[in-house]
């Protein structure tokens, strides 16, 4: 995979990432993920429900919509368009997370 991302699409990506990010800030999200938190604490409360479009995503976002030219920035452009569309469409009890995956990225010289 190229991991080179070309200016227009850190730019697409930042104002996704922006967007992301104040959804995160927002009372509503911090109070459902301190809700995942006391329910990960069997802490005694009101069920959680998530809806898991797994599956679905390639007709929920066709990767034709995707905008990014890179490969990797058409990674996390789908990232990000994914966790915003559950945030804006799904109103389930999931929060947005602050933080994003990195795939790790190594070689083997064949020493060591």
């Amino acid at each position: 995979m190229d991991f080179k991302i070309n200016k227009r699409d850190k730019a697409l990506l930042r104002d996704l990432a922006k967007q992301a990010a104040e959804i995160v800030a927002t009372p509503e999200n911090i109070r459902l993920r301190e809700m995942q938190k006391r329910h990960n604490k069997l802490e005694k409360g009101r069920p959680i429900i998530q809806c898991w479009p797994e599956g679905s995503w390639c007709e929920l976002i066709p990767e034709s919509s995707l905008q990014c030219l890179s490969e990797i920035g058409r990674y996390y452009e789908m990232e990000l368009r994914q966790r915003l569309y559950w945030w804006n469409q799904l109103h389930d009890d999931t929060f947005l997370a602050a933080t994003i995956h990195v795939p790790l990225a190594f070689t083997n010289s064949g020493w060591g």
